[in-house]
């Protein structure tokens, strides 16, 4: 049996309330993701350079799971930096991550980093 883990970073509580459900609905562990520093400016200015910045979910805590349920706000068209950084370690940890979020399949598209390239993704609307 699979074992899954959804990480949710949420600023407004949408994908926080979204995390829940989706844990309630599966029955799996579920963590918010917490960056370093959380004001809203400096990560889009991060996530505009693509620089990654730490959050409290380490690979250690991904490599307990087979997939990694993912979910996130999109910020101007861009992947915010914490989930860019736990999507990374997801992959290094060879666990297969499931990102969720609105746009996030033509961001991805239009960047074509390497490190998603076996990223599954699902559209929610």
């Amino acid at each position: 049996m699979k074992s899954y883990l959804i990480l949710f970073y949420s600023k407004t509580g949408n994908s926080k309330f979204i995390a829940g459900k989706l844990s309630q609905e599966l029955v799996c562990d579920s963590r918010e993701i917490t960056p370093i520093f959380n004001n809203v400016v400096i990560l889009y200015f991060f996530s505009l350079i693509r620089i990654n910045i730490s959050t409290n979910i380490s690979t250690a805590d991904i490599r307990k799971y087979n997939e990694i349920i993912i979910i996130g706000p999109i910020c101007g068209g861009l992947l915010i930096s914490p989930l860019r950084t736990v999507i990374k370690k997801s992959v290094k940890a060879s666990a297969f991550p499931i990102a969720i979020g609105t746009r996030l399949l033509s961001v991805l598209d239009s960047h074509l980093d390497p490190y998603f390239l076996k990223l599954q993704t699902i559209r929610c609307y």
